[in-house]
């Protein structure tokens, strides 16, 4: 079982689901966290069960929090003979990051800037684009 930590924005918590099996209850509880250090980010859905699904209950949506994570793999062949893997992250510990701007607010995206001038290169030579409007 691999072990990793998941930092985001808390998107969504969903609520508790309990299960009854071989007369026990399971409980279970999902918590969407979205990567934001990316242009692109990802979502992750991480599961808590037992009293770890008690861990959601101090955080929102938009707490920006570490996840402990462990990643969990199953092979499986199914009734077509078909052999494919489960994989599952597992949260077993989640922590409010301090010093973090609240993603409640709108971000502002900055937009890209030309890079500087290096002193130690030469100028750069402006080209003038061609006037004619030829495909080709």
């Amino acid at each position: 079982m691999a072990n990793v930590t998941l930092q985001g924005k808390i998107k969504q918590i969903h609520e508790t689901v309990s299960r009854v099996h071989n007369e026990k209850e399971f409980k279970t509880r999902v918590l969407w966290l979205e990567e934001i250090k990316d242009s692109y980010p990802s979502t992750w859905s991480l599961e808590t069960s037992g009293d770890k699904t008690l861990l959601l209950d101090s955080h929102k949506v938009g707490d920006i929090v570490d996840c402990k994570v462990d990643i969990v793999g199953r092979a499986y062949t199914g009734k077509d003979g078909k052999e494919g893997v489960f994989n599952s992250l597992k949260c077993f510990g989640i922590y409010k990051v301090e010093g973090q701007q609240q993603a409640s607010a709108p971000s502002q995206k900055q937009e890209p800037q030309p890079p500087k001038d290096n002193p130690n290169m030469p100028p750069r030579q402006v080209v003038a684009e061609p006037t004619d409007d030829l495909p080709f």
